[in-house]
């Protein structure tokens, strides 16, 4: 893990077989919870929350590299004191 002044970055592996979750299309996340496929909802909120995701292999290891901008988080906190704003700005 690091922490810099504008961004938190996240490094996790294990020595799994190989997969990279982000190869996953997002779910459709329109139809009812009985007409939904289960599983990746989990990928999808790390996708949805997350600025940045990466997926790697080193030395037999599964890497998966998350990057959240803290300036995107400063502006959402200060909206839950009242405003709301439901758009995606996640670049």
């Amino acid at each position: 893990m690091q922490l810099l002044s504008d961004r938190l970055t996240i490094s996790i592996s294990d020595d799994g077989a190989p997969f990279n979750p982000f190869q996953r299309e997002p779910p459709d996340t329109t139809g009812s919870l009985s007409e939904r496929e289960v599983g990746g909802l989990g990928i999808h909120l790390v996708r949805t929350v997350m600025n940045k995701t990466a997926y790697s292999r080193h030395s037999g290891r599964n890497v998966v590299t998350l990057v959240k901008h803290l300036e995107a988080a400063a502006d959402n906190r200060e909206l839950s004191k009242g405003d709301e704003d439901h758009g995606n700005d996640y670049a």
